[in-house]
């Protein structure tokens, strides 16, 4: 049976929070997405105010339910590089996974269209905020694709234990977030004041900005790029058959 020490304890701990860190860091620059919309929106009045919370709240109850559908990625793929597989079926598996997230993407983005007006309209609101809120929902939604993709995206980093992409896809997101908010909600550079709606547009300018990381980031990330798969070449090995991989292979 094998000792516990102190020492082995501190070093899988240190080990953990160097991996776990990046992440937790990434999930609250993340909720400070939501936590900055809040705090501008206040500026807007108290209508403004509460159609986003209200709006924000109802978009959260689906966007659990497909992020957790994604969740599934990352012990998929950390399964497959632990067992040894090619990189090109690990590969294959994201690239099927992304296309699941942009049909999964377009569903969401139709199911909340369809029930933004009833929805509202059976929660008690002032007719101006259900107005509001329903805008508000309604825009948001057409980043549903986008954050599908990410959520694939992410866990897919997650499982490979690349976690400072997400990092810093996190902090290109709200940062881009702050600064889409205010030209887009209060009007600036041209752009027409939009008010409450305005910070819908600014998230989605957002998570497309964190698409964008997470696109660059595999094809330049070394663990992430994309490998040429080379096993219907022929070639002589002293490994044997059933060997995970062929390193003294001819």
């Amino acid at each position: 049976m094998k000792v516990v020490t102190v020492r082995s304890l501190v070093r899988e701990g240190r080990d953990n929070l160097f991996l776990a860190a990046p992440l937790i860091a990434a999930q609250l620059s993340f909720v400070g997405m939501h936590t900055v919309d809040t705090i501008m929106a206040g500026r807007l009045g108290e209508t403004a105010l509460a159609a986003v919370a209200v709006g924000a709240n109802v978009w959260f109850l689906s966007f659990i339910v497909f992020m957790g559908l994604f969740m599934s990625v990352s012990p998929i793929v950390a399964q497959r590089v632990g067992a040894g597989r090619f990189a090109a079926e690990t590969g294959d598996f994201l690239r099927n996974t992304l296309l699941l997230a942009v049909g999964l993407g377009a569903l969401w983005t139709g199911v909340v269209h369809l029930i933004a007006h009833p929805v509202m309209s059976r929660l008690g609101l002032s007719a101006e905020t259900a107005r509001i809120a329903e805008a508000y929902l309604r825009t948001i939604s057409y980043g549903a694709i986008p954050f599908c993709l990410c959520f694939a995206l992410r866990n897919g980093c997650e499982g490979l234990g690349v976690t400072r992409v997400p990092l810093i896809a996190g902090l290109v997101g709200l940062g881009t977030n702050i600064a889409a908010n205010f030209p887009l909600m209060y009007g600036a550079f041209g752009l027409p004041g939009l008010g409450a709606v305005g910070t819908a547009w600014g998230t989605v300018v957002a998570i497309s900005a964190m698409l964008g990381v997470y696109l660059v980031c595999y094809r330049v990330e070394p663990t992430l790029a994309g490998r040429e798969d080379l096993r219907d070449l022929p070639f002589v090995t002293i490994d044997p058959v059933d060997a995970r991989d062929h390193d003294d292979a001819v």
